[in-house]
């Protein structure tokens, strides 16, 4: 990787311009530490962060940053942004090599009681993002068990909505592994949750979303019509960002992501098709992966309907726009 190679990634990892050719030639140069910015050159070097920091590398993590308030969601919100251009693939070990070094030694530090749930919110966002990308590298147990242990590190910590997402993603595994009881019970519990607390429509709409796909998985096509209704009126009365700063973002293709998967189950594919092709509409600059994902799910709904000219010309947009994904993405 050259200089500016290494220079324009960081940049798409972090969003800002600030590390140049010059700044990285620096640091090769040992005139400049990265202190600051390590985290962010393990993603970009796709090593652990461990490794990164390990003897005879000359690097060395600046304490006071590691600890400093919101450096969690910052990271949080870098590896969001990564995944979505490269895939799930590329990041697992660096997510899982930032909870070994930075999160775990302050879940097991001397920490005051309003520092030990902001810990503990950290642990469970982070465990629960390891699980998709395990879950996307077609690693299910491993996701199940970083899900099960994020909804364990979220009960430690009084962000109620955190632990509500965390519902929805046991929920979409559980669809995934064709239990749609279980499925149909975890968007209960999630929605349960946060009744006691503020307003998050977000959330609401994803739950009620995952609840029809347990719904459509079982054949009930009038239950699975009913959860979608609510979720929909949720996403149209939302204007606000989700409550908790570690739950991710629900939006109108979102929703008709999961409209389109309840339709297709159902053998609606007319309503399936109008919902795919939403997605797409939706999903547009940098929103590589989703987009694919939206594509796909077209492509599949296309076959269906015997219109496999159609069905082949997607798939191959998807090949021509997907070349930066990780391949277990």
């Amino acid at each position: 990787m050259s200089q500016s190679e290494l220079a324009a990634a960081l940049y798409a990892i972090t969003g800002t311009a600030t590390v140049t050719r010059h700044e990285v030639s620096r640091w090769e140069n040992g005139k400049r530490r990265p202190t600051a910015w390590l985290d962010a050159l393990a993603l970009a070097l796709n090593v652990d962060l461990a490794e990164l920091l390990g003897p005879g590398t000359g690097f060395a993590r600046d304490d006071a940053a590691a600890e400093e308030p919101g450096s969690d969601l910052a990271m949080l919100g870098s590896f969001r942004s990564a995944d979505l251009q490269m895939g799930g693939g590329h990041l697992y070990s660096t997510v899982m090599g930032y909870l070994r070094t930075s999160v775990g030694p302050r879940i097991f530090g001397d920490t005051s009681q309003s520092d030990s749930s902001k810990v503990f919110a950290a642990a469970a966002g982070f465990t629960e993002m390891a699980g998709w990308m395990a879950h996307d590298a077609g690693h299910d147990p491993l996701a199940l068990q970083h899900f099960r242990r994020a909804r364990e590190f979220a009960q430690m910590s009084p962000d109620h909505e955190l632990g509500a997402h965390i519902h929805a993603s046991l929920s979409h595994l559980h669809i995934q592994q064709d239990t749609p009881a279980e499925a149909i019970n975890q968007a209960r519990q999630g929605l349960t949750l946060i009744e006691s607390s503020a307003p998050a429509p977000h959330l609401s709409a994803r739950l009620s979303a995952m609840e029809a796909r347990g719904h459509a998985a079982r054949g009930r096509s009038e239950a699975c019509g009913k959860a979608l209704a609510r979720a929909e009126r949720m996403i149209a009365h939302s204007t606000t960002s989700p409550a908790s700063p570690w739950a991710s973002d629900f939006d109108a293709a979102s929703l008709a992501s999961e409209a389109a998967h309840c339709e297709l189950r159902l053998g609606h594919l007319n309503a399936a098709e109008k919902h795919a092709r939403r997605i797409v509409e939706l999903r547009s600059g940098p929103r590589v992966r989703s987009r694919a994902f939206g594509q796909l799910l077209l492509a599949s709904v296309l076959l269906r309907q015997h219109r496999l000219d159609e069905a082949c010309a997607v798939a191959l947009d998807v090949i021509a726009t997907t070349t930066a994904l990780s391949p277990t993405s």
